[in-house]
């Protein structure tokens, strides 16, 4: 047997139905497995609520079970924040009340005399 090298149809790797269709039922797949596994969270909540003694639950799900996720900040804590918003409002309203009764001038007021333009840098003379 010999070799006759030769390049590949185009349709090596090409699928033959159209893009946007596989698309489609690629998302339709994910919603409907989605759907169906919320369906059956939502039967096991139902199974194990009727089945769970009161006394597991007021144990394990009653108002201790939040303070022990979400733990509120101490006084302290709470405290020195509101001493540093403080202190930022108080500088922040300060810096812009000092703007305000500055007035401001346009740039030919700003260097209408000799003595104004000192500061600005000379222009080189070759």
């Amino acid at each position: 047997m010999r070799f006759i090298p030769r390049t590949p149809n185009d349709g090596v790797n090409v699928s033959k139905r159209h893009p946007l269709r596989a698309a489609v039922e690629l998302v339709a797949g994910v919603v409907i497995v989605g759907m169906l596994v919320l369906v059956a969270l939502s039967y096991l909540a139902e199974f194990l609520i009727l089945r769970i003694p009161p006394e597991y639950e007021a144990r394990y799900f009653g108002q201790g079970w939040v303070d022990r996720l979400v733990s509120e900040p101490s006084d302290f804590q709470t405290t020195r924040r509101l001493q540093e918003l403080t202190a930022l409002t108080r500088s922040a309203s300060a810096s812009l009340m000092i703007r305000s009764r500055t007035p401001s001038r346009s740039p030919a007021e700003r260097f209408s005399s000799p003595e104004d333009c000192s500061s600005l840098p000379r222009p080189r003379t070759s």
